[in-house]
């Protein structure tokens, strides 16, 4: 499973970065800190989960995660972000996020959620393999 990730902060990225290196099945594809930067690595990566700081994609980022949700086909969405108020939690749901977790508690949570997102798409390619 390719995974992107971005995040304003280097600390963040590298703590990021070494759990992550840590998950069987999972391929970091690339990382990015600006919006800008990240929309472009999106598009040309075409990871299976992207997992954003809300703070790094800013407005911009949240419309373009918008508009890639209506139009399908794009990556599992986690939100990482310092502020897990209901304002957030509402622009990022509203946006298309999948998953909004805090960056300061939910790390474990986060890989929780990627090892059972690698479990079940092998058991739907087993399945489709049965099928075919």
């Amino acid at each position: 499973m390719k995974v992107f990730f971005a995040d304003s902060s280097e600390l963040v990225c590298k703590r990021l970065a070494e759990a992550l290196a840590g998950v069987e099945g999972l391929e970091i594809v690339g990382q990015a800190k600006g919006a800008h930067e990240t929309l472009r690595a999106l598009q040309e990566l075409k990871p299976d989960v992207a997992v954003l700081d809300v703070h790094s994609l800013g407005r911009v980022g949240l419309d373009w995660l918008k508009a890639l949700k209506r139009a399908g086909g794009g990556p599992s969405v986690m939100m990482f972000t310092d502020d897990v108020s209901s304002l957030y939690a509402k622009l990022c749901v509203d946006a298309g996020a999948d998953f909004l977790l805090s960056k300061s508690s939910d790390l474990g949570r986060a890989l929780e959620i990627l090892r059972l997102q690698i479990r079940l798409r092998a058991a739907s390619a087993e399945e489709d393999e049965l099928k075919g």
